[in-house]
């Protein structure tokens, strides 16, 4: 804390002239460009009437708006940028959600913004500058000192949600970095005069009782949300009362209040880690817009992206309120389309690659397969493909470039058509290189004739219903009358087991879960589990089934063992209907948890089993009080709650899009509400009970949606 010697000096109030504009929110984006253009000319305008005044912008996008439409705007804006009175924050892209963009997508969102500050107006910020996110990873002390950052500027978690000492604190990461950071004090946005004087009276209240001797502080004002800045009533309030309460208000800017008071940057107390909490409802909202976030992030990264174009498309769908999941149901929409629109760009450019591979190859008379792994990370896994054998089966011996046989085995194929075609083998592939692999058939034929059973209809195959499933290290086991399925996993003479279920919880919350950091909602069922059957066993890999059924929806969950793997594969697909209800993964272990460390933007951070609502990516890993340890992977999970006997993952939970009444739960049955998340779901995880560093996470979630692309081909054979 720091010293009251000079609490007496004049205090100056630095006056933040802004307009916050989400240009996705409660409408879609073609709104919000156009209030980027209608707040730029009244702006503009003001600065021209008030030569004291100052304003402050950030996020590329805005500016980009700008130079597509009215690039006369810019050219002014440089002009005000030059006399002081357009100050430039933030470098970022948008303002991002800052829980669940990967480290990558944050340097994407820096290296963007801040070349198109410099291309524009000849400037660089050192002010990170995200006002309304829903809480900041601890990774980004870290990331931003890199690029040069020394100073942030936040909101959300406010005073009620997270106690800080001073709304001026040194925010340090769980490595060290800081950032010299200002919590903004009630609001970014003043609607009114009077909602402004608020303001002041409660910045000047806090700074009074937080015992800051800097004799600084910062007040937000001007129109939010659907722009609009600094109203001529708010600006003519201001120069009326410059000096206020012992106090001067001054116009001024972050960049000017933080030159201010970096002498004084010894004596501001320290805030570490991870800043929530706030909307933890938004931690798992919109999965299939998460999960298609992630997918084309990772394939962005894994495919060194260079089209600025592919990047920007996903930066702009990171910002707060599309990525939190807060928007309205068309916005959500567009956003998904966006990204699903990048993951099948990308997709494409890796056929087209591989097709280009193919047509190098010299000739063969055996059928290959070409396994192509065009990511910058080598590929270690089980791999499926379908040849085209004119609707064969194959029977003879897969073979690898130096001609040693490799192990498969046959599995239906996706359609109902014939008897078993699919090949599954396991592979290691270098990165950016191809393996080669020859399909040699029993009695040298090269494309064996159609047989008699493969023209018949296809053979249905008996189910076999199992109880168990027990190999030398793998034991499962689902409990039907507690509706749970048991993993117990041997090592080393030691035995790690754990109880795993699907629950359904009430959720009354709003749409962003205003008011709590953790669900407490009543446990309305679990899942109920069917008999489990064995759908696949072979020399790789043995599949086992479990039918799901809830009030709230049914489905299936698909449990893989790859032989001679200490991972265990466990999906699942559902059809959801539940509405104000969260859906959560239970994982008990044996043995009480000793600590637990999530996956977050950059490395892990270790979380206390408190029962609060966390985000995380990748997924969490677990130390047990026995010396055993359990991590559990996922790229399509994004938050958990967990106490010392169990840790809980959020899949998916359901209220009204942009809902953001706390009080009223609207019942109406002829309403016409959209509620989130409904229909099909799919989820996957990997359970792995080796003592595992938690720095493996990110490498083996992402392997999860960066596969090699395998092809057909026959040149030669004829």
């Amino acid at each position: 804390m720091l010293s009251r010697n000079s609490l007496n000096r004049p205090m100056i109030i630095h006056m933040v002239g802004n307009a916050h504009l989400d240009p996705v929110w409660l409408w879609t984006k073609k709104i919000g460009i156009t209030e980027v253009l209608l707040t730029t000319k009244t702006v503009l305008e003001l600065l021209h009437e008030y030569p004291s005044c100052v304003f402050t912008c950030s996020d590329a996008w805005f500016y980009e708006m700008l130079e597509t439409y009215e690039p006369k705007l810019v050219e002014k804006i440089a002009d005000f940028t030059r006399s002081g009175q357009w100050e430039h924050v933030g470098g970022w892209y948008v303002q991002p959600d800052c829980n669940f963009p990967t480290r990558e997508s944050f340097c994407q969102h820096i290296a963007i913004g801040q070349a198109l500050l410099s291309r524009m107006f000849n400037v660089k910020t050192s002010v990170g500058y995200n006002i309304d996110s829903f809480g900041h990873s601890a990774a980004l002390p870290s990331i931003l000192s890199h690029y040069g950052y020394k100073y942030y500027v936040m909101m959300r978690p406010g005073a009620h949600e997270k106690a800080i000492s001073s709304p001026l604190f040194r925010w340090q990461s769980p490595t060290g970095e800081e950032l010299l950071t200002w919590r903004i004090v009630t609001r970014y946005e003043t609607g009114t005069v009077a909602a402004l004087v608020e303001t002041v009276h409660d910045v000047i209240d806090l700074y009074r009782t937080s015992g800051l001797a800097t004799g600084h502080a910062m007040c937000f004002y001007g129109v939010g949300d659907h722009g609009g800045g600094p109203s001529r009533e708010q600006i003519e309030w201001i120069h009326t009362h410059r000096n206020y309460r012992d106090a001067e208000l001054v116009f001024s800017s972050p960049n000017q209040f933080f030159s201010a008071v970096e002498p004084f940057r010894s004596q501001i107390p320290i805030v570490s880690g991870e800043l929530q909490y706030h909307a933890v409802g938004c931690y798992s909202l919109q999965r299939n817009l998460k999960t298609a976030m992630r997918k084309a992030e990772i394939l962005a990264v894994r495919r060194q992206v260079q089209n600025s174009l592919v990047w920007k498309k996903i930066l702009f769908n990171q910002f707060h309120d599309i990525l939190a999941g807060t928007s309205i149901r068309d916005a959500s929409i567009s956003a998904w389309i966006d990204l699903e629109q990048v993951v099948s760009q990308i997709e494409d450019d890796d056929i087209d690659r591989g097709i280009h591979i193919l047509t190098l190859l010299p000739a063969s008379r055996h059928q290959r397969i070409i396994v192509w792994n065009p990511s910058v990370n080598s590929f270690s896994g089980v791999v499926e493909h379908e040849p085209w054998l004119q609707w064969e089966q194959f029977t003879g011996d897969l073979v690898d470039e130096s001609g040693c046989k490799v192990l498969y085995q046959l599995e239906k194929q996706a359609s109902l058509s014939g008897c078993k075609r699919k090949l599954v083998w396991y592979t290691t592939v270098p990165a950016k290189k191809w393996r080669i692999y020859h399909l040699v058939p029993n009695q040298g034929k090269r494309i064996p004739e159609l047989s008699a059973a493969c023209k018949k209809e296809p053979v249905q195959e008996p189910v076999q219903e199992i109880s168990q499933y027990v190999t030398d290290v793998w034991e499962i086991e689902p409990e039907l009358e507690s509706n749970t399925i048991r993993f117990s996993f041997y090592e080393r003479n030691i035995r790690t087991s754990c109880s795993v279920c699907l629950e359904v919880f009430d959720d009354s919350r709003d749409t962003w879960g205003h008011g709590v950091d953790a669900f407490t909602g009543k446990s309305r069922h679990r899942f109920v589990l069917g008999p489990m059957q064995l759908v696949e066993k072979g020399e790789v890999r043995a599949t086992m089934l479990i039918p799901v059924q809830h009030e709230s929806g049914n489905g299936r969950i698909v449990i893989r063992h790859s032989f001679g793997s200490g991972e265990l594969s466990f999906s699942g697909n559902l059809y959801w209907q539940g509405k104000f209800q969260i859906l959560k993964m239970i994982i008990t272990p044996d043995t009480p948890i000793l600590h637990r460390f999530d996956g977050i933007s950059e490395g892990v951070v270790r979380r206390e089993q408190d029962c609060k609502e966390y985000p995380f990516q990748n997924g969490t890993s677990l130390s047990l009080t026995d010396g055993s340890r359990l991590t559990v992977i996922t790229p399509d999970v994004f938050s958990l709650d967990g106490d010392k006997d169990a840790v809980r993952l959020t899949i998916l939970r359901s209220p009204i899009f942009s809902w953001q009444d706390k009080n009223y739960i609207p019942h109406s049955e002829n309403a016409l509400y959209d509620f989130i998340d409904q229909g099909e779901v799919g989820f996957s995880f990997l359970f792995d009970f080796r003592n595992q560093f938690s720095s493996d996470i990110k490498e083996s979630a992402w392997n999860m949606f960066d596969r090699p692309v395998l092809f057909d081909w026959t040149r030669g054979m004829c």
